[in-house]
């Protein structure tokens, strides 16, 4: 309790003076520097005045940045509650990857193919499910990639861009690749989905130097990569 007693008089004694205090820190940045935990057991309030109590915000509320020299806000984040009851599976399809080498950049080349995808209602929506990998063994390198899903030949839903790199010493380099997309706000009908791997940039020597899709060793064994396709439909 002494402890307690001699820090907190220390803060406010030299808080008369405008110095910064510092909490097993000798070395403050600002008014008062914490190097440690904070427990806070009661409200947090921040802005107000000198004669004014600072906003202790409501409950569900987060503390958001105004940016240097002014007090954050406690802000109600707009979040939409998805109705999980809204819709249901109805369906799922199932394909195989093929295996692919790509030598150029900007390339790209069909890797599975699932045609005739029913859907009953309008406003469904479509979650696609790849899982397969790329493989290199001719290079000392980096190529980067990516996967791209498409619906009857028009819309496009690209993956994020992935990178494989081979040491010089290993004889060559795997990935592991999960991705998902999703196709909303789908009409009823028949529908097609295709499914391209892409070959991007390459650096070092792995300039045409071949990229392998749903490969994985040098005699290019194929791997059994997988498309699955799962139909939602409104209730």
């Amino acid at each position: 309790m002494q402890k307690k007693v001699f820090i907190v008089s220390c803060i406010l004694l030299l808080s008369l003076f405008n110095a910064q205090v510092g909490i097993l820190t000798t070395t403050p940045k600002k008014t008062l520097h914490v190097n440690g935990t904070l427990q806070i057991t009661n409200e947090l309030n921040v802005g107000g005045t000198a004669s004014t109590v600072g906003d202790a915000g409501t409950t569900g509320q987060v503390l958001v940045s105004q940016g240097t020299n002014k007090a954050p806000q406690w802000t109600t984040l707009d979040i939409p509650k998805p109705d999980l009851n809204a819709y249901k599976l109805v369906n799922v399809y199932e394909t195989t990857l093929g295996k692919v080498t790509i030598m150029n950049t900007d390339e790209e080349e069909v890797l599975g193919i699932v045609n005739d995808v029913v859907i009953n209602k309008p406003n469904s929506f479509v979650l696609i499910q790849m899982q397969g990998c790329a493989y290199t063994y001719q290079v000392d390198g980096s190529i980067s990639y990516r996967f791209i899903a498409s619906r009857n030949n028009y819309t496009e839903i690209a993956s994020g861009i992935e990178i494989i790199t081979k040491a010089p010493l290993f004889t060559g380099a795997i990935n592991n690749n999960f991705f998902q997309f999703k196709f909303v706000n789908l009409s009823a009908g028949n529908h097609n989905f295709v499914l391209k791997g892409k070959r991007l940039n390459s650096v070092g020597n792995a300039g045409g130097m071949p990229l392998h899709f749903n490969t994985m060793t040098p005699d290019l064994r194929p791997f059994d990569g997988s498309l699955i396709i799962y139909v939602y439909e409104k209730n």
